[in-house]
C-alpha cells in the first residue's frame, strides 16, 4: 500500500509537473528538501563521518554490547546536535590548524627560546637567593623577668 502511494506520487511529479497538485508536491517534497540540503556544510559531513566511524568501531569492538551502546547514545547525540552546531567547532578547528600552518616556524622557535631564557633566568635568580648567607641575627637584650609575679603563666592558664 505504501509502495503504491510512493509510486503514484512519483508518477504525478514526473507526468504532471505543471498541474496544481504537481506543483504542490514539488514544493513540499523537492524544494523544501533541497533548501535543507543547501545548508549542509563540509563540517556537517565530517562530523557525521566521525560519528559513523565511532559507532562502527563500538559495534565491531563490543559486538552486541556495542549495538546497545550505540542505540542508547543515539537520542543524546541527536539532542546534542540539535542544541549545538558541532560543524562550527570543526570549522574553528580547521581555521586554527590553517593559521598554525601559515605561522612562520622561525618566529615560533625564537619565541619559545626567548621564553626558555626567561624561565632559566628566573630559576637562576631563585637558586642564587637560596645560596646567599642569611645575615646573622642581631643579639637582643634579654627581657627582664619580674620575680615578684606570683603566677608568671597566669594569662595562659585554663581553669
Amino acid at each position: 500500500m505504501l509502495l503504491s502511494l510512493l509510486l503514484g506520487i512519483l508518477a504525478t511529479l514526473i507526468a504532471f509537473p505543471e498541474t496544481p497538485i504537481g506543483r504542490a508536491l514539488h514544493r513540499v517534497l523537492v524544494e523544501s528538501l533541497a533548501r535543507r540540503l543547501n545548508r549542509v556544510q563540509p563540517g556537517h559531513l565530517i562530523f557525521a563521518g566521525v560519528l559513523i566511524a565511532l559507532g562502527t568501531a563500538l559495534i565491531l569492538l563490543f559486538e552486541w554490547e556495542g549495538v546497545r551502546l550505540v542505540g542508547m547514545a543515539a537520542p543524546e547525540v541527536v539532542s546534542w546536535l540539535a542544541m549545538f552546531d558541532a560543524a562550527a567547532v570543526l570549522d574553528l578547528a580547521a581555521v586554527a590548524v590553517a593559521m598554525a600552518a601559515t605561522t612562520r616556524v622561525r618566529a615560533v622557535r625564537d619565541r619559545v627560546l626567548m621564553l626558555g631564557g626567561q624561565v632559566a633566568t628566573a630559576i637562576r635568580t631563585v637558586l642564587a637567593r637560596g645560596r646567599r648567607r642569611s645575615p646573622k641575627p642581631r643579639p637582643t637584650a634579654p627581657r627582664p623577668t619580674r620575680s615578684d609575679d606570683p603566677d608568671p603563666f597566669g594569662a595562659y592558664a585554663f581553669g
